[in-house]
């Protein structure tokens, strides 16, 4: 049951990503409640009248907070085995 919860987190995360205008596959292992909460309040780098720049600070800040939450969670992980 927590595989398919997993999995079903991380779908609804990459698409959010994707639609806000971000890489899914940054936000793939950041699937968690607290992925979902950071994500879902990220300003989308695809609202109309954004200019190039701030499109591209606004990619540039989702893209490296997923990746830094998933690689926080694959840490976590890690640690969570070692010490069982």
């Amino acid at each position: 049951m927590q595989i398919a919860i997993g999995i079903v987190m991380m779908a609804v995360v990459g698409t959010l990503a994707y639609k806000k205008g971000l890489q899914p596959l940054t936000w793939l292992l950041a699937a968690g409640p607290l992925g979902f909460i950071v994500l879902f309040f990220l300003p989308s780098a695809k609202e109309e009248g954004l200019d190039k720049a701030t499109r591209a600070s606004r990619i540039k800040l989702g893209n490296t907070t997923g990746l830094a939450l998933s690689v926080l969670a694959v840490l976590a992980t890690l640690v969570v085995f070692a010490v069982s």
